[in-house]
């Protein structure tokens, strides 16, 4: 059922049917391993086994702590490029000044 949901939510976009009716299946989905890898599946040997919920937990709260941590960074550099444009006016005029 989780890969059905995902197939239908667009989780694996290499994803195609295949006719396999003369095998007794109708509408098989075929699903590329890399997508499966891709969505968060672990693939051994012939079995899919969904992600464990605590390793997805974990995963979201360090994506999270990664978000702040460049939300900081940009407000930083933000900072630095206004100080910057500040010297740049200095040494302008300190420059026009000397040649006056």
């Amino acid at each position: 059922m989780t890969l059905r949901r995902r197939l239908d939510a667009g989780a694996f976009p290499r994803a195609y049917r295949s006719d396999d009716e003369g095998k007794g299946r109708k509408d098989t989905w075929r699903i590329p391993v890399h997508d499966l890898v891709g969505a968060g599946f672990r693939v051994i040997g012939h079995t899919v086994a969904a992600t464990p919920a605590s390793r997805t937990r974990d995963l979201e709260a360090k994506v999270a702590e990664l978000e702040r941590e460049v939300a900081v960074w940009k407000a930083l550099a933000v900072e630095r490029e206004r100080h910057l444009q500040d010297l740049r006016a200095i040494v302008r005029r300190v420059e026009s000044q000397g040649r006056a």
